[in-house]
């Protein structure tokens, strides 16, 4: 699988997790991934980071896959550029938010296939999700491969294409509201007179530990949460001035406007 060239069109912040996620699973080594990236700065730190990092996409040449990884406003340029160089590929991955598929294969030639995923960025750290939309058109032999190099690097589900602007919004943005929690928490007990670094390893812990009961036991998060509350204690009093401030509310929300946005790209708005 190593002898498999991987190469990007983009060379982003979640193009270098998947990248970096890759070479730390051993699925691939550095000079097995080309990344086409246009800034000279990121080039330059991408070079650092041991990649093929190049200036045009007809430096990429021949890959088994490449990874569609740049904004929705660049997606199409991006592949106009990389279909007129002699750059080529068996399937391109496209990890662009709110483009679907079909929009994918319109920016590249019939002979293509495109594969449409939505990662996030604990990929970097192996703990990645990624769910692909179940409306590939390349070969299954590229997809089989794509699942399993994603495999190393978190955990995969299929899913069905109309179901991906909400993929998008819990698990594709999902990491920016749980950083927004750790900062929240960690800050309380700061405030609480705990030292940062204290109010982070105990922040940490108590989420990995509560994510670690969700799986283990199989118990819903609401039947786990009334386990915590006891009658007139501190979490209930706890738990009631978040509901005040429409805490569940509040997060369902946000993560609808964010599917809804996903749409509005999708549809070009």
């Amino acid at each position: 699988m190593n002898s498999c060239r991987i190469s990007f069109i983009g060379g982003g912040n979640m193009a270098l997790a998947i990248a970096q996620g890759l070479i730390n699973a051993g699925k691939t080594t550095a000079d097995s991934i080309s990344i086409y990236e246009i800034s000279p700065q990121r080039r330059e730190f991408l070079r650092e980071k041991g990649f093929n990092a190049v200036e045009t996409p007809g430096e990429l040449g021949e890959s088994y896959i490449t990874f569609l990884a740049v904004k929705p406003a660049h997606a199409k340029a991006a592949a106009e550029q990389y279909c007129r160089s002699d750059a080529r590929c068996s399937a391109v991955v496209s990890i662009v938010a709110g483009l679907s598929t079909k929009s994918i294969c319109g920016m590249f030639d019939g002979n293509t296939g495109v594969i449409r995923i939505m990662p996030n960025t604990p990929t970097l750290v192996g703990m990645g999700m990624f769910a692909i939309s179940d409306d590939y058109t390349a070969a299954n032999d590229a997809v089989d491969f794509v699942k399993d190099i994603l495999s190393g690097i978190g955990e995969v589900t299929t899913v069905s294409s109309s179901l991906m602007d909400a993929v998008t919004a819990v698990s594709g943005s999902g990491p920016a509201y749980v950083f927004m929690f750790i900062d929240a928490m960690a800050s309380a007990g700061v405030r609480l007179g705990l030292s940062r670094k204290q109010a982070m390893e105990l922040t940490l812990q108590t989420i990995a530990g509560s994510v670690e009961m969700v799986r283990q036991t199989g118990t819903s998060p609401s039947d786990l949460k009334d386990m915590v509350c006891s009658p007139a204690g501190t979490t209930i009093e706890a738990v009631y001035a978040l509901e005040q401030g429409a805490f569940s509310a509040v997060i369902m929300d946000a993560i609808y406007k964010c599917a809804q946005k996903s749409k509005e790209l999708s549809a070009g708005k």
